[in-house]
């Protein structure tokens, strides 16, 4: 469910990669399995298009009663906001949002206040179960909740039967009342994404007198490139036409958003040995995809 819901997030200020990569990871890799660790790229893919960290995010009570997000200076903003989830969407599912948090929240609250839950041997397997290496005690903690028959059934396959560590991670932080995504920093770390880097780049490419698919063909191998060396991506996202003196129109140039990550002297010399497979360094621009749209060289 949450790599369902994450589309409806926006990260701002108090927001912290350490807290969130793993869960995020967790729940990207029950929707598409594969033996690696670490990192997720649906993760970084999802991270970078929710970031909206020194944007100029607000969160207010709207008309509806409902929470709701905006921006102050849209037009100053290094990250535009695009989200259904704004004061005056009619769109978004504000009343069922709050009525599938709130009873998320009643859930908890109840499977959290059972008496039992201060038996003296939950307790001391919880505090082992919260210090950073407190995944290999899961064990006795599910014997401990057993014997007192004290957990809720989905806190207690989490922590017996996990699809994935960072499940197990949120049960005993709910058990033990810690504040969200504080036993996740600890069981994990620094999150990747903490000091990752990215940059949002626009290439124009020449079409006029090039065959037909040019761009299509150049794009692909400037995105293929990107993706082989980690660096990246890089697709279409429009172009340029006039019209001729026989009323038909001639593709003038193509569009191309490039997304380069972590080394961006080594994604622009990637970019630049394409370019010039293709004969086009010559004539294509680069610039920063967001004001103040800088050219950058072509090495």
């Amino acid at each position: 469910m949450l790599a369902l819901l994450a589309r409806f997030v926006v990260l701002g200020e108090p927001d912290d990669p350490d807290a969130i990569t793993p869960l995020m990871d967790a729940a990207f890799r029950v929707m598409r399995p594969n033996p690696l660790d670490g990192l997720r790229p649906e993760t970084r893919d999802w991270f970078e298009l929710r970031d909206l960290r020194g944007s100029g995010l607000c969160w207010r009570v709207g008309d509806n009663g409902h929470l709701a997000v905006e921006q102050l200076d849209r037009d100053s903003a290094p990250r535009e906001l695009y989200s259904l989830r704004t004061p005056d969407s009619e769109d978004f599912p504000f009343t069922a949002w709050a009525a599938l948090l709130d009873r998320a929240r009643r859930v908890l609250a109840t499977a959290t206040t059972d008496a039992s839950l201060h038996d003296p041997a939950i307790r001391a397997a919880l505090n082992r179960c919260t210090t950073g290496e407190g995944h290999t005690h899961l064990a006795s903690l599910v014997e401990a909740l057993r014997t007192a028959d004290a957990a809720h059934p989905v806190l207690l396959r989490a922590l017996a039967e996990p699809v994935s560590r960072a499940e197990s991670c949120w049960a005993v932080e709910v058990l033990a009342g810690l504040p969200q995504g504080s036993l996740v920093k600890r069981w994990f770390g620094p999150s990747p994404l903490a000091t990752a880097r990215s940059w949002e780049l626009r290439l124009t490419l020449a079409t006029e007198s090039r065959p037909a698919d040019h761009d299509r063909i150049l794009t692909s191998d400037v995105n293929d490139t990107l993706k082989q060396a980690g660096l990246g991506r890089a697709e279409i996202a429009g172009g340029m036409a006039r019209q001729g003196a026989d009323g038909s129109y001639v593709s003038v140039s193509t569009s191309v958003d490039v997304l380069i990550r972590d080394d961006l002297s080594h994604g622009l010399s990637l970019i630049s040995q394409v370019l010039r497979r293709h004969n086009a360094a010559d004539t294509a621009e680069l610039h920063n995809a967001s004001p103040p749209y800088d050219l950058i060289p072509i090495p």
